[in-house]
């Protein structure tokens, strides 16, 4: 006679030591440990740590090697000028960071479901980019979301993917990635953006018919950094067409002092074409005909990799891709 097989679906599976070792471990790893890691990523000072904490240095070195007797491995080496994080000590910042953004991430996303889309979003953007797509889809987002406040903080490409990183913003919008390196971050690129020379509205310039590269090559430019990747691609661009660099630059990613120095000095700059054009109608400068069209990047929206966003930079990021595909803005 043939036996019945049980009714149901199986047991769940036991879970092996392995796994019952690594939760074991996690269960150990306390939140002031992390927020400590954390502060001595920042400071390398075990005094300075444990004020940022408000603890005590006792509490604090004793917080240390709790930490570092759970993972097994020493994660910073004692010197005489402080604590300095190793090779398994930058693994553990990161990841300490991670989840305390997370831990951050997840009380704003059930505030925001408790009382409607409300609290701060935080957006990172590079200078002088993104100047018609951000306002527009950030506004659409507050008519949306009237209860929802957002802060926007400008500054330098790796200053912003490293607040990123650390979860002082919650997306970024940059051009010029790089992406060795940089496993940790998510990119959606959105745009390819387009660049276009400009001089103040009073240039001898202003109103040329024609512009060659060998007629301004030697004049003097506001230029981004050497470590910016446009910079690279502005020299390699005078290089091949005149032999040489521009030589006479003062490096600026400010929009306001460039616009300053253009007509201070009768400088020419370079600036997204989207954003020379909207300067250009208001008569705040000139966009020379010099054709750059070699020259662009990729617009992207970027966030922690893996990271299940805050409905915030869900709906922004909604509203960013509706306006691309409307006008390519």
């Amino acid at each position: 006679m043939l036996s019945s097989s049980p009714s149901g679906p199986p047991p769940p599976a036991s879970p092996t030591s392995g796994d019952r070792l690594q939760w074991h471990t996690a269960s150990r790893i306390r939140l002031r440990q992390l927020m400590l890691v954390d502060a001595l990523g920042d400071v390398s000072n075990l005094r300075l740590a444990a004020d940022m904490l408000h603890t005590t240095i006792p509490a604090a070195s004793r917080l240390l090697r709790q930490l570092e007797d759970v993972i097994g491995v020493p994660l910073f080496d004692r010197q005489r000028d402080g604590l300095h994080a190793n090779i398994h000590g930058d693994i553990m910042i990161r990841y300490a960071r991670k989840v305390l953004n997370d831990l951050a991430t997840v009380r704003a996303e059930i505030q925001s479901v408790a009382h409607g889309l409300s609290g701060t979003l935080r957006i990172g953007t590079v200078q002088s980019t993104a100047n018609l797509v951000l306002p527009r889809s950030v506004a659409a987002l507050v008519r949306e979301y009237p209860s929802l406040s957002v802060s926007i903080q400008e500054g330098e490409m790796h200053m912003l993917q490293d607040a990123l990183r650390r979860g002082q913003i919650d997306l970024l919008i940059g051009r010029g990635i790089q992406r060795t390196g940089l496993d940790d971050l998510s990119y959606q690129i959105i745009a390819t953006e387009y660049f276009s020379v400009i001089a103040g509205s009073r240039h001898p310039l202003a109103h040329a018919v024609e512009v060659r590269p060998s007629e301004v090559v030697d004049e003097q430019w506001i230029l981004p950094p050497r470590h910016i990747a446009l910079r690279n691609l502005i020299d390699s661009f005078f290089v091949r067409k005149t032999g040489r660099a521009p030589g006479r630059v003062i490096e600026s990613v400010s929009v306001t002092t460039n616009q300053a120095l253009l007509a201070e000095l009768g400088c020419l700059g370079v600036l997204p074409t989207n954003t020379a054009s909207q300067y250009e109608q208001a008569g705040a400068l000139s966009v020379l005909p010099l054709d750059l069209g070699e020259i662009s990047g990729p617009l992207a929206i970027i966030t922690p990799a893996g990271d299940t966003a805050h409905r915030g930079v869900r709906a922004l990021i909604g509203h960013i891709e509706r306006l691309v595909e409307q006008d390519g803005a």
